[in-house]
């Protein structure tokens, strides 16, 4: 994905709803982002996909790994992941303690 090479980047904004990404998907994402270590402004939409819990789990993981990060706007609604699945975020992104501004959606 082109986003590995845009390491400097301070601030990303990417709409990837409605793109039918599944868990695989959001693993090939999360990796790239991870690359993007200077990121401290994230708006990152993947609703209406089928990434279930395991994808959404694969992006918040990967979102623990960039430290820089202070302002996180994550869409995850209509993904077809469970109670567990959104307690699992919570806890990924607990991780994160840098973050001053979240927005969070998981309906």
């Amino acid at each position: 994905m082109a986003l590995e090479k845009c390491q400097d980047l301070k601030s990303l904004n990417l709409n990837l709803s409605s793109n039918n990404l599944d868990a695989d998907g959001a693993k090939y994402i999360g990796m790239s982002l991870e690359k993007c270590k200077n990121i401290s402004s994230l708006i990152l939409n993947l609703s209406s996909n089928n990434l279930g819990a395991d994808g959404a789990n694969n992006i918040v993981k990967s979102l623990e790994q960039c430290k820089k990060i202070t302002s996180l706007s994550l869409d995850l609604s209509s993904n077809s992941f469970d109670v567990d699945g959104a307690q699992n975020i919570g806890i990924s992104l607990e991780k994160c303690q840098k973050i001053a501004y979240l927005n969070l959606k998981l309906g």
